[in-house]
């Protein structure tokens, strides 16, 4: 059989990895790659190395195909493959093609380089002498670290409360004995008699005069 009488090459694309026909919007685009990632994600499926070069998939698609200008690029080109296919040329192109990203993620523990991670040349955290800990260890630490605080707020706030009020009660007890002391000499000097010592001591004239009337 002649190239000529060949069927039409279709490559598979983007859109057939998502699902999709090429008349997709790019609201379609992002619930695909959203409803395909909760089944495909590596990180649900630790056990499954399938899944990763399936996810690996999904999302290089995603990021060509939710960018209009990329989107355009890509339709171009993956339009230009497929006539030169059904011309007979092999264009050496199996699948999603052209690739413009290579999707990596270093949240995911089998995607990450490990080199970095078991270099005892450099702490993990970036201070000397602290080795990578487990991360329940560091939510652990955490709490403790709130509940002190929490505790040390609490304390402060109780003892700063319990000085106020035995400040305000001392004042208290102090203006008390000097009312008690003025009211008793009020009564043991007699009423003209205290007249005349207060104004004596502040001066106040007025009381003379009142005295009289």
């Amino acid at each position: 059989m002649s190239p000529s009488s060949s069927p039409p090459k279709k490559f598979r694309n983007h859109y057939d990895t998502l699902g999709l026909k090429d008349s997709c919007t790019s609201k379609d685009v992002k619930d695909a790659f959203l409803s395909l990632s909760k089944v495909h994600h590596p990180d649900l499926n630790p056990n499954d190395p399938s899944k990763k070069e399936k996810f690996v998939k999904i999302y290089e698609a995603y990021e060509v195909l939710r960018r209009p200008e990329r989107r355009l690029v890509y339709d171009t080109d993956l339009r230009f493959k497929e006539r030169m296919a059904q011309s007979g040329q092999n264009l050496n192109v199996e699948t999603d093609a052209p690739r413009y990203t290579t999707w990596r993620d270093e949240s995911i523990w089998s995607m990450r380089d490990k080199t970095k991670t078991n270099d005892t040349n450099k702490p993990y955290y970036g201070i000397k002498g602290i080795n990578r800990v487990s991360n329940y260890w560091i939510a652990g630490g955490t709490v403790v670290v709130m509940l002190f605080g929490t505790f040390f707020h609490y304390t402060a706030l109780k003892h700063s409360t319990a000085f106020t009020v035995a400040q305000l009660d001392t004042k208290d007890e102090k203006l008390a004995r000097k009312l008690f002391t003025v009211r008793q000499l009020a009564e043991d000097n007699g009423n003209d008699k205290q007249i005349q010592i207060m104004r004596e001591k502040f001066g106040w004239s007025g009381l003379a005069s009142d005295e009289k009337r």
